[in-house]
Formats: C-alpha cells, sequence, structure tokens
C-alpha cells in the first residue's frame, strides 16, 4: 500500500496516460500500463489522481477493445473504479467525451467476463445518465427485457 502511494506521488498516473496516448506503444505496453491503473484504482489516492487527470481516463477509453482481452477488462476495472466506486464527475466527464457510452456498448457485447460485463451495466448507467448524444439519455424504464410474442 505505501509503494502506491509513492508511485502516485511520482506522477505515475500521468506517464501511464502518456504511454497509452503514445502512438508508439506496444499493446503488450498498454496491457501492462491498463494493469498497472486498475492496481493503483484500487486506493482512495490512486482514483483520486486517475480522475484528476481527464487525458489519462480519455486515453483508457479510446484503447478499450483496441488490445487484448486482458487489457480491455483492467480498462474496464479501473473506469468503474474511477466513475462508480469513486464518483469522480471529472473523471465521468472525460469518459464521456471521449465516446464511452459507446465502447463499454461493445465491451459489453463482446466476449468478456461476466464480471466484467457488471462493472460495464453500472457505467452505462453512470455514462448514459452524463451523455447528451445519445439516444439512450431520454430513455429511462427498469424493463431489462422485452419478449416480442
Amino acid at each position: 500500500r505505501p509503494a502506491k502511494k509513492e508511485l502516485i506521488r511520482s506522477g505515475i498516473v500521468r506517464t501511464a496516460g502518456r504511454i497509452l496516448s503514445s502512438a508508439a506503444s506496444t499493446p503488450a505496453a498498454a496491457e501492462k500500463t491498463m494493469a498497472l491503473l486498475e492496481k493503483l484504482s484500487t486506493c482512495t489516492e490512486g482514483r483520486a489522481a486517475i480522475g484528476e487527470d481527464g487525458e489519462c481516463v480519455r486515453e483508457m477509453v479510446r484503447r478499450l477493445m483496441k488490445c487484448s482481452g486482458a487489457a480491455t477488462a483492467h480498462g474496464i476495472s479501473a473506469l468503474w473504479s474511477v466513475c462508480c466506486l469513486a464518483r469522480d464527475a471529472g473523471a465521468q466527464a472525460a469518459a464521456e467525451e471521449a465516446n464511452g457510452l459507446t465502447k463499454v456498448l461493445l465491451v459489453m457485447q463482446s466476449d468478456c467476463s461476466e464480471y466484467t460485463r457488471r462493472m460495464c451495466v453500472e457505467l452505462v448507467k453512470i455514462l448514459r445518465v452524463k451523455s447528451t448524444t445519445s439516444n439512450l439519455s431520454p430513455y429511462h424504464s427498469r424493463t431489462t427485457h422485452i419478449t416480442p410474442y
């Protein structure tokens, strides 16, 4: 735990955002960076640091579905921690700017784990409220399935 706090104080979140935004970064580097951000998002200071760095949040959203399935799962977990668990309004706005709602819906439709899918459902609820360009925003219903017959 103290090592995480020391990494956060030294600016690892900003560095992770730069790695994700770099065109030269490999998919393996992006996966390791997403895993690092997921680990950092397990503590309060990490969630706050990620939420303050809007560029890092936008790059995490941009990298969803562009790397391995593991990287996508790490990214969803980190986004969920910051947007849903910490309820960081700045991170929610940055994710929405990066077309986060569409990306999260794509992850839900992909072959992801049930755990990741549950986090995606909560992210959709949060990002749907924030989104002004989505057709889903005016539609509020508790119905999860409608049988066509």
